[in-house]
């Protein structure tokens, strides 16, 4: 049904008028990179990195899908490969990278394919993909562009949205009226340019199997995985395949669901913070 595939399908795409940017940067210090997933874009990244610039980092916040909008190649590689330029165009050679939930598969290639960029890696609800999108997810899409312009169809679109990020909420207490605004504004906004990107996505081809990219993969990896059930988990599958590394480790965060940085902010911070302690440590430790 339309309200269950909606939150999965909410990615941000091209800038249009006021819309959100697709990358800010703030901060000075160590270097962290917050990817938003499929809901949500660079605004509701907005209170980690608040959080991160008081602790003295310097904070890249990126929509990959809106970054990579206009880009030849939607595959996880390609959006991985237009992370890469627009993290050296910024200088970040380095940084502990968090990506929610799709955003997980960006991360993994960029790791892998541009080490030098990324120290470690905390995927939050998000695994080893292996593609982009379905046809299935464009098909919804343009039936969610269809219905909006009907009478009372933005509205119906806006409650079934919120309502099926609740349900994906383990605890719901983050989830305020304004707060579901503005997840369900990133949406509405743009559908059009949402629904483009969808078919895209739907449409990406990977160059390379994820047997293949694992074994390229060194960054130490922390995966966040809400505990309480809900729909928009990660498979089995896409998490069994990491966790078979020695440098992942996957904890399950009791009383949290799909939205980790929401409602596990502080834990979240305190996974960043001690990434970023294990760099400086291993770095002061190297032999030069």
């Amino acid at each position: 049904m339309l309200f269950l595939c909606v939150p999965a399908l909410a990615m941000a795409a091209e800038r249009s008028g006021d819309g959100e940017p697709a990358i800010v940067a703030r901060g000075d210090g160590p270097g962290v990179v917050l990817m938003s997933g499929l809901l949500g874009g660079v605004a509701r990244l907005a209170p980690i990195a608040d959080a991160l610039v008081a602790r003295g980092f310097r904070v890249v916040v990126i929509d990959p899908y809106r970054l990579a909008a206009k880009a030849p190649d939607v595959s996880f590689h390609g959006i991985a490969r237009e992370i890469a330029r627009a993290l050296e165009s910024l200088g970040m050679t380095s940084a502990v990278v968090v990506a929610h939930g799709h955003a997980a598969g960006v991360a993994l290639r960029l790791a892998a394919n541009s080490p030098h960029l990324v120290d470690e890696l905390v995927l939050l609800e998000g695994g080893l993909l292996p593609s982009t999108g379905s046809a299935g997810v464009s098909r919804a899409m343009q039936v969610a562009s269809l219905i909006a312009r009907l009478p009372g169809g933005q509205a119906f679109i806006r409650s079934r949205l919120t309502s099926g990020i609740r349900a994906n909420s383990g605890d719901k207490s983050w989830l305020t009226d304004a707060t579901a605004r503005q997840y369900a504004d990133g949406l509405l906004l743009e559908l059009p340019a949402v629904a483009r990107m969808a078919h895209r996505l739907a449409n990406a081809r990977e160059p390379e199997q994820p047997a293949a990219l694992l074994l390229r993969l060194r960054a130490r990896t922390v995966v966040l995985v809400g505990a309480v059930p809900h729909d928009f988990a990660p498979g089995a599958p896409e998490l069994d395949a990491l966790s078979a590394l020695p440098q992942v480790r996957v904890r399950r965060v009791e009383g949290v669901g799909h939205f980790v940085h929401e409602e596990a902010l502080p834990l979240v911070l305190r996974e960043i913070e001690a990434a970023r302690s294990r760099v400086r440590v291993a770095r002061t430790s190297a032999p030069r």
